[in-house]
C-alpha cells in the first residue's frame, strides 16, 4: 500500500515467484489486527472523530487536529486489518495451493508459469486480488494522514499519546501492540519509554 510495509507488518505468502507472473502485489502488505482491537477502532467513524476534537476544544488548534487525525489513522487501519480478515486471508491457502502446486520444483519453466497463471486467476475469480487491491487503496490514504499528523508538532501530552497510538497502530503493528507478556524485551522498553514521554499508563499501551 503505497509507501507501505514498514516495519513490523505481515506480507501475504503468495508472492511472485517467477518473472512470467502476472502482476499481483507490488510488495505490499496486508495485515491483521484482533477482532476486539479491529472493532474498537471501527468505532472511529466521523462521530468518534468529532468527540475527539471536541474533547480537544481547550487544546491549540494543531493539538486538536493531531488527535483527530490519529482518530482517522486509526479508522483506516481498522478498515484496512477488516478487509485482510474476512477477504483476504480466507482465500491465502488455496491460492498457495495452486501457486506451488503439488511439487513445483520439479515443475519446468513453462509449467511453473501455468501454475502462476491459474493462481492469478483463482485470485480475480474469488475477489482475493480485489480486496488486495481496495486494501491498498485505504492503507495509501491512512499512511497520507498519518504523515499529515507527523509533520506537526505537538505541545500537550494528549496529542503526544495520539501520535503514540498512530505509530503503534500503523507502523509499528502487531509486535509492539497488545499485553508485554508475549513482547520481544527489547520492544517492550521501547514501548514503554514512548509511552512515558507521551504520558501514557501500561495499561493504556496494552489497550491500544
Amino acid at each position: 500500500m503505497s509507501g507501505s510495509y514498514h516495519g513490523e507488518r505481515k506480507q501475504s505468502t503468495a508472492h511472485r515467484s517467477n518473472t512470467n507472473a502476472e502482476p499481483h502485489r507490488s510488495g505490499k502488505r496486508y495485515r491483521f489486527a484482533h477482532s476486539s482491537r479491529r472493532l474498537f477502532l471501527a468505532a472511529g467513524t466521523a462521530a468518534a472523530v468529532f468527540a475527539t476534537v471536541k474533547r480537544a476544544a481547550a487544546t491549540p488548534s494543531d493539538d486538536a487536529l493531531i488527535i483527530a487525525l490519529s482518530a482517522e489513522v486509526l479508522r483506516l487501519n481498522a478498515i484496512v486489518d477488516d478487509i485482510a480478515e474476512t477477504r483476504i486471508e480466507p482465500f491465502e491457502d488455496e491460492f498457495k495451493k495452486i501457486m506451488l502446486g503439488d511439487n513445483r520444483m520439479l515443475l519446468n519453466r513453462d509449467e511453473q508459469a501455468e501454475l502462476v497463471k491459474q493462481a492469478f486467476a483463482f485470485s480475480r475469480e474469488c475477489g482475493h486480488e480485489a480486496a488486495i487491491e481496495e486494501q491498498d487503496g485505504v492503507w495509501g490514504q491512512a499512511d497520507t494522514v498519518f504523515k499529515r499528523m507527523m509533520a506537526m508538532t505537538c505541545t500537550t501530552q494528549p496529542a503526544r499519546a495520539a501520535k503514540v497510538r498512530a505509530l503503534l497502530v500503523h507502523v509499528m503493528h502487531a509486535g509492539w501492540r497488545g499485553p508485554t507478556g508475549p513482547m520481544d524485551w527489547h520492544r517492550e522498553q521501547a514501548r514503554a519509554l514512548l509511552g512515558e514521554f507521551a504520558g501514557m499508563s501500561a495499561e493504556d499501551l496494552a489497550n491500544v
